[in-house]
């Protein structure tokens, strides 16, 4: 057996539809690397394979320049940040897919757990991942980590911006183009992001009263871009709605931004497809209403 032949995202789905396959081909690269048998999360962008203390994960051959920036992400972020992230044990290609093989972290997905969370471990939560983004956004990027031309990039995704409104409701599509004129598009403080802190992307461990972020992953989106730009996944992907989060998220981090800008940090998101947003989100059917409803921090 070698693992398959992935030329696209479309058969990148394809191999994802079918979870025996995908559990053939991480048993299979388990082997080949001599790593303890994995069980198979079947999800995201990679084959991830999960065991007692390591983790696998293969990314297909178009996505090997996104393995790339994790693996320098993983080896120069592990030790450097107050949340944990996980240690590169080894790298590599296999049959032409990257592989990263890595510790595992302790705790539970956010994901899982988040719905039952009091409000006081949910805003213990926001103040730990406030205080260590700021750390992460200072660090200097190491040389691999991709420059994000940010006039360039703004300026050509709000002159292309209606390719992002696809299926969303005519009023929407005709408000956002104002919105994003009014709005403050400047790059301002700049710094190495993650790009896409969200509960499938952290870990915790709850210990009666106490909640512990206890992982950040999944980095191979990482960038050097507006920070702002980081806070926006926040709060679409965190708080979703709750502004005492995401409040104490920009507050731990000493940050301060309108509910107009974090909606255009959003919509100049690279996978920043607004109708993605409302279906996942909800919310209300009003454009103005629903920007304040997910990207507002005002808790009266």
């Amino acid at each position: 057996m070698q693992l398959p032949s992935v030329a696209d995202d479309a058969q990148f789905d394809a191999l994802m539809a079918d979870p025996d396959q995908v559990a053939r081909c991480l048993e299979y690269a388990a082997t080949a690397l001599g790593v303890a048998p994995v069980s198979t999360p079947v999800r995201g962008s990679a084959l991830i394979g999960l065991s007692e203390s390591s983790v696998i994960k293969l990314m297909a051959p178009f996505d090997n320049q996104l393995a790339s920036v994790e693996q320098v992400c993983l080896r120069t972020l592990h030790g450097a940040l107050p949340v944990a992230t996980p240690r590169l044990i080894d790298s590599g290609t296999l049959d032409g897919w990257s592989y990263l093989h890595m510790t595992r972290l302790p705790g539970v997905e956010l994901k899982e757990c988040w719905p039952t969370l009091g409000s006081r471990h949910k805003l213990s939560i926001a103040t730990q991942l406030g205080e260590c983004l700021p750390i992460l956004h200072q660090l200097p990027a190491p040389a691999e980590i991709p420059r994000c031309d940010w006039s360039s990039w703004a300026t050509n995704r709000v002159v292309n911006i209606h390719d992002y409104l696809r299926d969303v409701p005519p009023a929407w599509a005709d408000v956002v183009p104002q919105v994003l004129e009014s709005a403050d598009l400047s790059a301002g403080q700049q710094g190495w992001l993650h790009t896409e802190v969200m509960l499938e992307h952290l870990l915790v461990q709850v210990d009666g009263d106490k909640v512990h972020l206890s992982g950040l992953f999944d980095f191979e989106p990482s960038w050097v871009a507006p920070v702002h730009y980081e806070y926006a996944s926040i709060a679409m992907f965190v708080s979703a709605g709750d502004r005492s989060i995401l409040s104490e998220v920009l507050r731990a981090s000493h940050q301060t931004v309108s509910p107009e800008r974090l909606f255009a940090m959003a919509m100049m998101h690279r996978y920043g497809k607004l109708a993605w947003y409302k279906q996942r989100l909800g919310g209300p059917d009003d454009l103005q209403t629903w920007i304040q409803t997910f990207f507002s921090t005002d808790t009266l």
